[in-house]
């Protein structure tokens, strides 16, 4: 565009700006742009060793709850921290019984 209305001071004429190519629209760009499943409370792609909770089926990394791979091996249902918290309020506190 400044090139443009520079030219037309150089030339001491005012000429109608020039068509430029269509510019993309937002439904072009979303055609041309690929789907990624994010999984995990880091929101990045599934990646590494991940998995799946017993109670929500969302996969995440073991790090990313604060668990090792090891320990998810072990568990035979291994649960992501929501769902733990979820799953302990419904034990009854065997202190207070």
């Amino acid at each position: 565009m400044r090139a443009h209305l520079l030219k037309c001071f150089k030339n001491e004429r005012i000429q109608m700006f020039p068509h430029t190519k269509k510019r993309r629209t937002e439904e072009s760009l979303l055609q041309k742009s690929e789907r990624v499943t994010i999984h995990c409370t880091c929101r990045m792609q599934a990646s590494g060793f991940q998995y799946q909770c017993e109670g929500c089926n969302i996969w995440f990394h073991p790090e990313c709850q604060g668990k090792t791979e090891r320990m998810i091996k072990k568990s035979k249902k291994p649960y992501c921290s929501k769902c733990n918290i979820r799953n302990m309020q419904h034990i009854p506190n065997l202190a207070f019984m």
